[in-house]
């Protein structure tokens, strides 16, 4: 049942014990090898098909577009933040925050052999997002302590509010 009426066309399944991306890539760097140490007919090709595969593509390519999407996001607030404290300084520190919060995420992830698939990209964005506030609240009471003349440390760290950010 897996060949077609006039013997044209075959189809050839694979038992996987897990679908996820990285298994499938396995397999379709071992059937190449295979495939290339054994070459078929002339006639004969092959193609992939498939949820998994389909999943796998698809990860690759949503990988591609979370990264370029994330580097917009981080050119887009470092113009937002220059022009909202007018500081290049205080830009740039709110931003290395966030830098580091994901390279830590994915450090992690890589020290620990976790694959970059769907899930984990998907954890890019909202770590992204939920790191921008506190950034953003600490630096402009470091401004306001600035103008204001005041010591910026004691505004932070002993104000209601830099109580508040800090122990977030």
């Amino acid at each position: 049942h897996f060949v077609s009426r006039d013997y044209g066309e075959t189809v050839v399944m694979f038992q996987l014990n897990a679908a996820n991306r990285v298994v499938v890539q396995e397999v379709e760097k071992r059937s190449a090898e295979y495939i290339e140490k054994n070459p078929p007919p002339l006639f004969i090709k092959d193609d992939w098909a498939g949820i998994a595969h389909i999943q796998k593509v698809m990860n690759e390519l949503i990988a591609q577009d979370m990264f370029q999407s994330f580097l917009i996001c981080l050119l887009i607030f470092s113009i937002l933040l220059y022009k909202a404290f007018r500081d290049v300084f205080l830009a740039w520190v709110t931003m290395s925050v966030m830098v580091r919060t994901q390279i830590i995420i994915f450090g992690f992830a890589g020290l620990f052999g976790i694959p970059i698939d769907l899930p984990m990209i998907v954890l890019a964005p909202i770590a992204l997002s939920s790191c921008i506030d506190i950034p953003i609240h600490t630096m402009s009471a470091i401004k306001e302590g600035r103008e204001e003349q005041r010591e910026w440390v004691h505004h932070v760290f002993g104000s209601h509010t830099g109580r508040a950010l800090f122990s977030n």
